[in-house]
Order: structure tokens, then sequence, then C-alpha cells
């Protein structure tokens, strides 16, 4: 029995933003200050690299093609800042199991495409342990629903056949890159 005074809500009435209990925002899972933030949180078209859409900083050589000397990338997608929201989005669908997130995500996502349209979606597969562990793979639920939005198919064509250290465990790129490299197959 609760405690006199307590407030009992169900969990569909609590913002995934900042955790406040909220009325329904046409029935998203976050309040109006959460969603307004998120909506700033989006990256402006002025401050990505137009050759391979990532984010840069004003003044400054794009990140990722300054070390893609071999010219690999073709794309990369980020319709968020990895801050305030949509940070706490990505951690509570990873590590929180709230396949609400996704639904919020998604859309952004799918909408940072533009006109480019690749053929399919491939999700990056977890280890077996690790998407047991979670229940799902986030990176497959995002896929899909990207894929659902924008039209495109998605596909599981990797495998992951060895268990790799969490990435956000790895302080530098050099070690980022080691620890997945051969780490799929398809």
């Amino acid at each position: 029995m609760p405690a006199a005074g307590s407030l009992i809500c169900p969990a569909a009435a609590v913002c995934l933003g900042c955790g406040s209990v909220r009325g329904v925002l046409n029935e998203l899972p976050l309040c109006l200050p959460c969603a307004r933030k998120l909506v700033c949180e989006r990256f402006r078209a002025e401050r990505v690299c137009p050759r391979c859409l990532s984010v840069m900083r004003p003044g400054k050589a794009c990140p990722v093609c300054s070390r893609d000397r071999e010219g690999l990338i073709l794309r990369t997608y980020s319709p968020y800042r990895y801050r305030g929201v949509a940070r706490k989005l990505i951690l509570r669908l990873k590590f929180g199991g709230d396949t609400r997130a996704a639904s919020l995500l998604a859309p952004a996502m799918a909408d940072t495409l533009g006109e480019y349209r690749p053929d399919v979606l491939i999700p990056v597969p977890l280890n077996r342990r690790r998407e047991r562990e979670r229940g799902f793979n986030q990176a497959e639920l995002l896929a899909r629903l990207v894929g659902a939005s924008a039209g495109i198919p998605c596909m599981n064509a990797l495998v992951r056949p060895r268990c790799t250290k969490r990435q956000s465990s790895l302080k530098t790129p050099a070690e980022r890159g080691r620890n997945v490299l051969d780490a799929f197959k398809p």
C-alpha cells in the first residue's frame, strides 16, 4: 500500500527527457519543455560537411573527412547533438531498455537522409550475449523505424562473431577502431 500523499502514475505519464509527471503531448512520452529542447538540439544544415554530412565546428576541417584518408566514408548522418534530451533518450534506449525513445529519435533520423535514399538499411548487430542482456538490438529497432518512415527496407546482413569491449569504455578513436576490427562479417 502506498504511503499517504504519494502519487501513483503509469510509466507512460512520465517524461522520458526529465522524468517529470506530464500531461499527454500528442501522445508523445515527453513534456512540452523537453519536446522543445529536442527540436533545438537538431543540427543546423550549415554546420555539416558538404561531402560526408558529418557535423563540423565553424572554421574547422571536417573531423571525419580529415581522418578518412582512403575516402571510404561516403556519408554520415546525425540529426542531434549528443547532449541534453537527445542524449537522455539514447541512453534510455540503449541501457534502460525503453523502446519508446526510439520512436522519438527515428523520425529525425529519417528526415536527416534528405533526398538520399540507400537501397537498404543494415543495422550493426550486437553480440548475442549483449542482445540477450538488453532484450533487443537498439540499432535494429532504429533502422526498422527509420526504414518504415523513409520507405527503405531493413536487412540483417551482418553477424558479430566475437564479443568486443563496449565502445563507450574506450577513450580514443584508434582504440575504438581496433576494438571492432574484423568484428563483423556478412
